[in-house]
């Protein structure tokens, strides 16, 4: 049994505010997948921008903190 089911059979016998409940904690997860960036649909990109564009695309609304510049760093002359 998949875990998609074991987790609608949950669901099902839960009440509803429960339920409300969860919907809220994991929607920010529940983004649609577009048709076009599925595997099994021919696309007009290569496969690595495919790939990529497809598994860390969801993460394009997240703010990533970059760290601060470090200096350059004095090299030992040769």
């Amino acid at each position: 049994m998949s875990a998609k089911t074991k987790l609608m059979e949950a669901v099902a016998r839960v009440p509803e505010t429960v339920a409300q409940t969860i919907l809220e904690q994991i929607e920010p997860y529940l983004r649609p997948v577009d048709s076009e960036s599925s595997f099994d649909s021919p696309t007009d990109i290569d496969h690595f921008q495919g790939y990529w564009s497809r598994w860390y695309g969801v993460l394009q609304d997240v703010e990533w903190e970059e760290p601060a510049d470090l200096p350059f760093e004095p090299r030992d002359t040769w």
